[in-house]
């Protein structure tokens, strides 16, 4: 067994078959990708990296599996060997769940290739489209496939499969995972339980980056109470199969943990600033300023990092006709003109009207937009409850679907539909004088 030391979860333990996955290329290519890419222009320790995440991830899968196994008897009902394989499966995708992101992230998935060219076998995937833009999901389980060749050998090719699975909403397991169980239906109910421990309403992945994002920029938002949080999950058997329940007394720790991931989202992660500087990359990316190409060779794809990329905007930044990359090295930061709230009347109203200005007056503006719900948890669909509560009630014990239980889900489970219109700092001044006499004319 092998152990680091990290900030958040203090001791991260694991295997001599976790070391050989983490040692790769694949996984310390992770160390030269930001977590956060540009927000450290504004949160200046904001400079983690996700191989920290992934470690972290991982670390938390264990936990996980450990609490529901010690807690409940769903586990126990299956074979030990195949308990045994889950742990192992779970914390491998939580390992590699973010091994595809390629450098600026969302930036750079512009620039992906068509899903064929990646080479990924078709039968893995339950709706292949060859024509589809590839994601960096994609590029995950293009990686992962590879760690499972002949060449790699860390994986078997089943393994593989079954990890990419668990990281890919639209790759469906191998049949030496449905064997594992008693009926394919049984097999079904559990990869769809284990999937959404990787990316669901309480997944590894918000469970890390949640308290290490707040760490690392200093705000208080994303703190929630991971210990209680952890003691108060289980599992219970339904018809359509295990289901996460929450016992009553945790209940308000899975509350905060939304509300934590739904201010760093509106503090941290659409931060206003970072936004406009988000922008000048992915122009500076698809208009070319910058020779960045992205390979569908797993191993050449394993060379990008965010390091070169930054190189190479200041290079550009350098020569004349790179506008994009020029505001960015030199952090000029557009400024924000107007922000609305899509659905409200008067605001779009209003949005329409800005916008209709600032052309007529021939001033340049851009916008980014942020959309988010507090939960993506399907509380406006009978019978469709993922997570329950577990209330008892007089000498019995009842379980209630969450969206019942939680009045914090009834009263704010609304989607954000934030625009942000900015312009250039130039024209700012002008943009205002413009856009008051407008409004002092209403």
């Amino acid at each position: 067994m092998y152990e680091v030391r990290d900030p958040i979860h203090q001791t991260i333990v694991f295997t001599d078959a976790e070391k050989r996955v983490i040692d790769h290329p694949f996984v310390q290519r992770l160390r030269y990708i930001r977590q956060l890419g540009l927000k450290s222009t504004v949160y200046p320790t904001a400079v983690h990296d996700r191989f920290a995440h992934a470690l972290g991830a991982m670390h938390l899968a264990g936990r996980v599996f450990d609490a529901l196994n010690a807690e409940s008897r769903v586990f126990h009902a299956l074979r030990s060997g195949t308990r045994t394989y889950l742990r192992r499966s779970l914390r491998f995708a939580a390992l590699l769940h973010d091994v595809g992101h390629g450098p600026f992230s969302h930036a750079s998935e512009a620039l992906m290739p068509r899903l064929s060219g990646l080479g990924i076998p078709r039968g893995w995937y339950t709706h292949y489209n060859a024509k589809r833009q590839a994601t960096h999901e994609d590029y995950s389980v293009l990686l992962i496939k590879t760690l499972g060749s002949p060449r790699e050998n860390i994986f078997s090719p089943a393994e593989a499969q079954d990890i990419a699975s668990l990281v890919h909403k639209h790759i469906h397991p191998s049949a030496q995972w449905v064997k594992r169980f008693r009926t394919p239906k049984e097999a079904a109910a559990y990869h769809i339980f284990f999937a959404r421990l990787i990316s669901g309403e309480i997944d590894v992945d918000r469970l890390d980056y949640l308290l290490r994002d707040a760490y690392f920029t200093g705000v208080p938002y994303g703190v929630y109470d991971l210990e209680w949080l952890l003691h108060t999950i289980g599992t219970r058997m339904t018809s359509r199969g295990p289901v996460l329940v929450i016992k009553e007394g945790g209940l308000r720790a899975f509350e905060d943990f939304l509300l934590a991931r739904y201010h760093m989202f509106l503090q941290v992660y659409f931060h206003r600033t970072t936004s406009a500087f988000e922008h000048y990359v992915e122009r500076a990316i698809s208009e070319h300023e910058i020779p960045l190409k992205i390979p569908t060779d797993p191993h050449a794809y394993a060379e990008l990092r965010d390091g070169s990329v930054i190189e190479a905007l200041y290079a550009a930044a350098k020569e004349k006709g790179h506008p994009w990359s020029r505001l960015l090295v030199n952090r000029v930061p557009a400024k924000l003109v107007y922000r609305f709230d899509r659905g409200n009347i008067e605001d779009e109203r209003r949005y329409r009207t800005v916008l209709h200005t600032l052309r007529r007056a021939k001033i340049r503006y851009f916008e980014r937009t942020a959309r988010r719900t507090l939960t993506e948890h399907p509380v406006l669909v009978p019978g469709a409850s993922r997570i329950f509560v577990e209330e008892k009630f007089l000498d019995r014990v009842r379980y209630t679907p969450i969206e019942r239980a939680s009045p914090l889900l009834q009263k704010y489970n609304e989607q954000i539909d934030r625009v942000y219109v900015y312009v250039f700092r130039e024209d700012y001044p002008r943009a205002l004088e413009v856009l008051h006499k407008v409004y002092k004319m209403r």
